[in-house]
């Protein structure tokens, strides 16, 4: 984990829904709880399962510092309006959605935190421009592409002199064919 002053980092809300599937919970909370990002809280929101996800819950949270917080729907939602629960609860900045059946990888938070900066500093200029990336598995990060229409393909575009004159710049060598 990053040893410096936590609060210098803005705070990230961890979301995971679940729906009786306690020991992959389990596993989906030990990987929230194993970031490598030192701001963070855990919200469970829980479909009102069977299970008995509470004591499990409990039990956890005497074993770390991290927050974590955890709400059941009186009757069953789905997992929509059980996501949205725990988002309405949420405290922190940013918001990262954690499915009871996956686990993120320990520098999970951190790389999306890093890819967000390096997208505001990238769209600044622009009123509207959407920011691709890719993370490699050696934890690389690769700009992927800019938009810059809200549209995403589905309306006429009419590119603007500029887009031709960027468009130039980035234009691959045809020796390379």
């Amino acid at each position: 984990m990053i040893q410096e002053n936590k609060n210098a980092y803005p705070l990230v809300s961890i979301i995971i829904s679940t729906y009786n599937r306690k020991n992959l919970l389990k596993r989906a909370i030990t990987s929230a709880i194993k970031q490598d990002y030192p701001n963070i809280e855990i919200i469970i929101s829980d479909d009102n399962s069977l299970d008995d996800n509470e004591e499990m819950i409990e039990n956890i949270k005497k074993q770390t510092t991290i927050p974590i917080f955890y709400m059941k729907n009186k009757k069953n939602m789905g997992a929509c309006f059980t996501r949205n629960q725990g988002i309405k609860i949420a405290s922190g900045k940013y918001i990262a959605g954690l499915d009871d059946d996956d686990e993120f990888t320990p520098n999970r938070i951190s790389l999306l935190v890093k890819i967000y900066n390096i997208s505001k500093t990238l769209s600044a200029d622009f009123d509207y421009c959407r920011v691709d990336f890719y993370i490699t598995p050696d934890d690389s990060i690769y700009f992927g592409e800019l938009i810059f229409t809200p549209c995403n393909g589905m309306d006429d575009f009419y590119p603007n002199e500029w887009d031709y004159l960027l468009g130039k710049e980035w234009i691959i060598d045809d020796s390379r064919k």
